[in-house]
């Protein structure tokens, strides 16, 4: 048996619809596009969506957008978590900016509100919050609330927690929310982004950006006529990447239901004299898109990890190393307890629509057996 730590859910619905546009020939741009945008927003609860090649492309662009707009010097910087995936703090760097790094907390795996508090200075301009393995942060509303009193930017990176939401309100409604559909997020367009705003004058702005500069709302005398407003890159999604989105997010909520039953059959089974789970949240608060573990052992976390992926399942972690501890950052000499502590002991099992009971208890009883 094999168990890849996530599995994309395409139907024969996403392979009539590729069929249709590979016939039809439009398979860059398209109708398809200003659609998937359109349901977006409406889903997320704001003006606005712009689709995207990756969420990385997004949250470049809206850092991009803030360093620009406001003319910030390099030393602005925008507060971030270092438990991340490192294209989050990347963008911030590309973009001109300059990250400071947060720690996280033990149990919840995100940044309150306190930490914020410690870490902001007279150079800080925003803050980045990652919203890891499907968890929506508890703290939003309260850091949502400071970032307008204090005149920061919000920015959420919402890569993995679609569908999700605190009191109502949704994730990505909070400020700049951005997504992915990879392979391996609750949809996917193979890749992919979007970016949720109710920011008009970065809405245009971005959608020249993203298009090399172009504005195409601009009358032209000739059809050919292409006159970039912006220096701009071309960061679109596809026709055809929109349309197998259209379908992904018409069963976004069936995709959440099927993961739910992977991560209550973990969360019955798994050894629990030898693991610990994070805090369980409600229902709205997690997409699972990750299952993420902690190993009480830290000291045999490496070794569970190699002895799954020996019997073919596909378990991995994230995140290790923490970013402040890679190579790009390490002049920043920074430390970080928490996220160094929960770096070390943490995994994830493999989660996905695609995945079934038997292959859940595969990774179950696989996992008893390596503690034997």
């Amino acid at each position: 048996m094999f168990v890849p730590l996530c599995k994309p859910d395409y139907d024969n619905k996403d392979l009539k619809t590729i069929k249709r546009i590979l016939d039809g020939g439009d398979v860059s741009h398209g109708k398809y596009v200003d659609i998937f945008e359109k349901k977006f927003s409406k889903l997320i609860g704001t003006k606005f969506a712009i689709s995207l090649n990756s969420c990385t492309s997004g949250l470049y662009c809206v850092s991009k957008y803030l360093k620009d707009k406001n003319n910030y010097r390099d030393s602005a910087n925008i507060l971030v978590q270092s438990f991340t995936w490192n294209a989050s703090v990347n963008t911030i760097v590309l973009a001109g900016l300059t990250p400071k790094f947060l720690d996280i907390n033990t149990e919840t795996l995100e940044v309150d509100l306190d930490e914020i508090k410690r870490k902001k200075d007279k150079n800080t301009v925003g803050i980045m919050i990652i919203h890891y393995a499907g968890r929506i942060n508890k703290n939003i509303i309260e850091i949502s609330n400071y970032c307008k009193k204090n005149k920061l930017h919000l920015i959420e990176d919402c890569a993995e927690t679609l569908n999700t939401s605190l009191q109502k309100k949704v994730s990505g409604s909070f400020g700049y929310g951005i997504f992915s559909f990879y392979g391996t997020k609750n949809i996917s367009t193979f890749e992919g982004g979007m970016i949720t705003t109710n920011d008009k004058l970065f809405y245009h702005w971005c959608k020249k950006f993203i298009a090399h500069g172009v504005n195409k709302k601009i009358k032209k005398k000739y059809p050919w006529n292409r006159d970039a407003q912006i220096p701009g890159q071309n960061f679109r999604l596809s026709n055809l990447q929109s349309a197998i989105g259209i379908n992904q997010l018409k069963n976004s909520h069936l995709f959440k239901k099927k993961r739910q039953l992977v991560a209550n059959l973990y969360y019955k089974y798994l050894p629990q004299e030898h693991i610990l789970f994070p805090i369980k949240l409600a229902t709205n608060q997690n997409s699972l898109q990750m299952f993420p573990i902690f190993l009480k052992n830290n000291k045999i976390r490496n070794d569970l990890i190699i002895y799954l992926n020996s019997k073919n399942i596909g378990a991995s972690v994230h995140f290790d190393p923490p970013v402040h501890k890679q190579g790009a950052f390490k002049y920043m000499n920074v430390s970080l307890k928490n996220t160094e502590e929960i770096s070390s002991k943490i995994a994830t099992l493999p989660i996905s629509s695609k995945q079934t009971k038997s292959q859940t208890m595969f990774v179950i009883n696989t996992i008893k057996k390596f503690f034997v």
